[in-house]
């Protein structure tokens, strides 16, 4: 292997390893953009079923076409505008888990009363729940109505992929009609006034056109015959909602039923997009290098250290009081006192063995600014004589 050949490989690894970084980000990108867009495009659990809903699980087709046979439909999403609609003939309720037992009471109570239709829709609330039993998916969603029930007859076939075993109290059917049943179980139960629907996605705008769905929802909406005013809604389709003051108490629905939609998508994105921004920038600082230090290090190194930063900044005030702080300190170990820069006594006998003036000793060991090179050599000599030692002519710095 040449020269040239070694200079360039290191290079040519770097390169490579670029170009993995950029191809591992562009590919979180896309998992990214891939995951928010399943995420924001799933069915909204608000919008299910919601005759003003255009989404293909909401039901805006149906209730167009029962507006155009002059039946319009109104949406409500508070109990109260369900107990309000007293002249409307049919109610249609999606039966939700955040329904509570005092609202379905009231509910069955107001219909009851004004001897209206009550359409419910799904099994997932506390509605009729006593009148049936859970059931296995059908393993044909399409099945034929096998039934009197008109409503049921003029459709003939409808799509129900989630069937409940009508329940029969002391030997007695609760149900008059078991519609499109698959053994025991059917998807469409009917008595009186009183129809159940095991799964409505036959009456979303997605499954309308399919078989005979369409004739199911219009006729069984409708009521032949039935009377109202002009303008006035005679179908009501209530939508419960996490809002509802009436709702408010001990309901059975999930957290993930009363946060918006939005939540979820978001947090995953605001997620992803911290890990890849941490991704990159940990890349972008590089790997951490590791550097033995020394194991020892001499006092006299340290001060040396200390003394040449002082000669560099110019700082005699600052090497003046690290001497004199060294002075007093070994003065206080030989004498016992504790200020010795003070003390009379240490003062007098001090300069009584160094042949100086108590003013130049307490001058030497108290603090005061030194302004030149020749104030500080002075400073330093008195020192080395007040601590008994021979005077070095040496500068300090």
């Amino acid at each position: 292997m040449n020269q040239a050949s070694v200079a360039t490989a290191p290079a040519a690894v770097s390169r490579r390893h670029r170009s993995a970084r950029i191809w591992i980000v562009v590919g979180l990108i896309l998992i990214t953009a891939i995951l928010a867009t399943a995420l924001l495009t799933r069915p909204s659990a608000a919008a299910v079923l919601d005759p003003r809903s255009a989404a293909p699980e909401g039901s805006a087709a149906l209730a167009q076409v029962l507006a155009a046979r002059g039946e319009p439909v109104g949406t409500v999403t508070t109990l109260s505008g369900v107990l309000a609609a007293d002249q409307a003939h049919t109610v249609v309720v999606r039966n939700d888990a955040i329904l509570t037992t005092q609202a379905v009471e009231r509910l069955t109570t107001s219909v009851r009363e004004h001897e209206q239709r009550l359409v419910v829709l799904g099994v997932a609330g506390p509605l009729l729940q006593d009148r049936w039993e859970p059931s296995t998916a059908t393993t044909d969603p399409v099945l034929a109505a096998d039934c009197t029930l008109p409503a049921a007859a003029a459709a003939q076939t409808a799509s129900f992929p989630l069937l409940v075993q009508p329940v029969a109290t002391r030997g007695v059917d609760d149900w008059e009609h078991v519609c499109f049943s698959q053994g025991p179980a059917a998807g469409l139960l009917a008595q009186g006034q009183t129809f159940l629907m095991s799964d409505g996605s036959a009456l979303s705008n997605a499954e309308l056109v399919e078989g005979g769905n369409a004739a199911l929802g219009v006729n069984l909406l409708s009521a032949a015959g039935a009377d109202s005013p002009t303008g006035q809604e005679r179908i009501v389709w209530y939508l419960p909602t996490a809002t509802d003051p009436a709702l408010a108490t001990s309901g059975s629905a999930t957290l993930s039923e009363v946060l918006p939609t939005w939540l979820p998508a978001t947090l995953m994105m605001t997620l992803i997009g911290v890990v890849v921004l941490a991704l990159w920038r940990g890349r972008r600082l590089g790997p951490l290098l590791t550097e033995d230090l020394p194991v020892l290090v001499q006092s006299y190194e340290t001060q040396v250290g200390r003394a040449n930063l002082m000669q560099r900044n110019q700082d005699r005030n600052g090497a003046a009081e690290a001497l004199r702080m060294q002075s007093r300190e070994q003065l206080q170990r030989t004498t016992g006192r504790r200020h010795p820069e003070t003390d009379a006594s240490v003062l007098a006998s001090t300069a009584a063995a160094v042949g100086l003036t108590t003013s130049d000793v307490a001058t030497a060991l108290q603090s005061g600014p030194v302004s030149t090179d020749a104030e500080l050599l002075r400073l330093a000599r008195n020192l080395q004589r007040i601590l008994g030692s021979a005077p070095d002519e040496e500068s300090p710095w």
